[in-house]
């Protein structure tokens, strides 16, 4: 049985590293400081979507294929590339594209770390 001061120092140490966002083990994920993990799924059951362009229109008029998901249905993009940009699509053969526009709050939107986005599929009959 567990005595009572090896049970509180357990959990003592459990809310440190809570309340540390376990800062202690380091990053769990390769997304760099500065990038923005997109994350997309599909909208029938949420799972993860791997194959998906993503696609930059800079405020410029070009275009910019950044990328695909990978099998988790993640991807990274550069804050420093999407503050040059109008929007970033989302598209992969089967499903609607989907899009953030990032021109029109663009300070809100690159306060964060990671979005997720969900793409509806369709069939032609």
């Amino acid at each position: 049985m567990i005595g009572y001061n090896s049970m509180k120092k357990k959990i003592i140490a459990a809310l440190i590293l809570l309340c540390q966002g376990c800062s202690g083990f380091g990053p769990t994920s390769t997304v760099r400081r500065g990038s923005i993990s997109f994350i997309v799924t599909a909208s029938t059951d949420l799972k993860p979507i791997s194959k998906v362009e993503l696609i930059l229109i800079t405020k410029d008029g070009g275009v910019e294929n950044v990328g695909l998901t990978d099998e988790l249905g993640s991807a990274a993009v550069s804050k420093e590339r999407l503050e040059h940009s109008r929007c970033i699509l989302f598209c992969r053969d089967g499903y609607f594209c989907g899009a953030f526009q990032l021109y029109k709050q663009e300070a809100e939107f690159l306060k964060y770390d990671e979005l997720f986005i969900t793409l509806s599929p369709f069939s032609l009959r």
